[in-house]
């Protein structure tokens, strides 16, 4: 083991760069052979199995992972209360594991927990989903043979917030992104074991919705500076919280021959893989969410929903804003939604986005209007930014015009290779008025959903 573990290192050993006297560069080499010292110390048995620098212990249900202090004062704003070794955010790392994060990832699920879903804004899943593990660091002195007593990770972290709740001890373990077998924390961008803020390439993520842009900033170390290269004992401990649920729900039309007017023109069918849950049929909102609300205390409740194509825009709107009044940390987490469907804030857009003249980009649109004969009449515009006068602060704007006829289905996708080969638009603003129904449009969004996953339903207000 002594001789894998020095080989691991030997990338991150080169990094330091050729000065011999380097105090960190020596102090790393020391914590090497302390690592595996500390690794050969522990209990044997068939419940424990051990990595370069991470102890799992199956009975106790808990990883224990050796990492660095990498120095960072204290007030400094912290990404990343631990990342891997080679990470280029060190300088917003608490600390730096001697293992590999995906040997991380393996003695974690080893001891028993399921690999989670990290969160994708193309998926439209901003919840990371997975169960959750506390953690705690602890102080190993060079000279001592025990840590220090261990303390939550909220206790070296603190939360810049006015009167916002401390920083969480527990994490959702996701288990980052794979691609062929390699796992993305290994890498060093950046290379996070936990994140901060919802990071889908870390692997464990904040149990709440937390968007970079905003959340930065707002965590920093709460603790004295340690020297770098101090070790530091994280220990993960598995909750006794039980297991996220997801519930599919779908939302169909009633009486069926007719579109659907408001909120109560619908029904619910809800229905759950999990034990101890019954199916419902045919409720109605204020039934379905008396049912779900109880389950939130005890766990994540997930919810995915799907839309009949008959209801309408406005309907579709009513019931978005209903969910997003229900939907936060102490209610239900909204699901990416199933293939063919469309997450449920897609009909609570932005009306800033409305006027052209004030967005940063330009999307692609799609505007129907109803004709007199009680046809649809589809209208797809691309739109052209020239930059190209000088000092130039907003581009001049060409917008064209294609008229949607019979061939849709071929006509669209010629006109998204035409316009943007190289696929750096991902957004559809669609306007309609409210009363559209469904099914007048969702074909058009399946259909280009490999190209434009990322769709806005105005059903009030226009460009035009």
């Amino acid at each position: 083991m002594r001789c894998q573990f020095l080989l691991l290192l030997l990338p991150a050993l080169l990094a330091f760069g050729e000065d011999a006297d380097d105090a960190y560069a020596a102090r790393h080499l020391k914590n090497q052979t302390r690592a595996i010292t500390w690794l050969e110390s522990l209990p044997k048995n068939d419940n424990v199995k051990t990595w370069p620098g991470i102890h799992a212990d199956k009975a106790a249900k808990t990883v224990t992972v050796l990492a660095e202090s990498t120095g960072l004062s204290r007030n400094t704003t912290i990404e990343f209360p631990l990342a891997g070794m080679i990470s280029n955010h060190d300088y917003e790392a608490l600390a730096l594991m001697l293992g590999k994060p995906s040997e991380l990832a393996a003695a974690v699920e080893w001891i028993g927990m399921p690999r989670g879903t990290p969160t994708s804004r193309r998926g439209a899943r901003f919840w990371p989903k997975g169960e959750r593990m506390s953690v705690t660091i602890a102080r190993l002195p060079d000279n001592a043979e025990a840590p220090s007593p261990a303390q939550p990770i909220g206790a070296w972290i603190k939360d810049n917030a006015a009167n916002g709740p401390a920083f969480t001890n527990n994490f959702v373990y996701t288990g980052s992104t794979w691609t062929d077998g390699e796992c993305a924390a290994d890498g060093d961008a950046p290379g996070s074991v936990i994140a901060t803020f919802n990071e889908p390439l870390s692997l464990f993520d904040v149990p709440e919705l937390a968007e970079k842009g905003e959340v930065y900033g707002r965590y920093a170390s709460s603790t004295p500076a340690l020297e770098k290269g101090s070790l530091l004992v994280y220990t993960f401990a598995t909750e006794a919280r039980a297991v996220p649920r997801l519930l599919t729900l779908s939302v169909l039309a009633k009486p069926v021959a007719d579109p659907p007017k408001n909120l109560a023109d619908l029904r619910f069918d809800a229905t759950s893989k999990d034990t101890g849950w019954e199916d419902l049929a045919d409720v109605n909102a204020l039934s379905l969410f008396e049912r779900i609300m109880p389950l939130i205390p005890e766990r994540d409740v997930f919810v995915q929903w799907t839309l009949d194509d008959r209801l309408t825009v406005l309907t579709a709107a009513q019931l978005a804003a209903a969910i997003a009044s229900v939907e936060g940390r102490s209610g239900i987490r909204v699901d990416g939604p199933p293939a063919g469907q469309l997450y449920y804030r897609a009909f609570l857009p932005n009306p800033d986005w409305i006027p052209r003249e004030e967005r940063l980009l330009q999307p692609f649109e799609l505007h129907l209007a109803k004709n007199e004969d009680g046809t649809w009449q589809r209208t797809f515009i691309s739109i052209d930014e020239d930059w190209s006068a000088p000092d130039k602060l907003t581009p001049d704007l060409t917008v064209n015009r294609h008229p949607l006829a019979d061939d849709w289905q071929t006509a669209l996708p010629k006109i998204l290779a035409e316009k943007d080969p190289e696929k750096h638009k991902s957004a559809l603003f669609i306007f309609t008025p409210p009363e559209t129904p469904l099914s007048t449009f969702m074909p058009i969004v399946r259909l280009l959903h490999f190209h434009l996953y990322e769709v806005h339903v105005f059903g009030e207000g226009s460009p035009e």
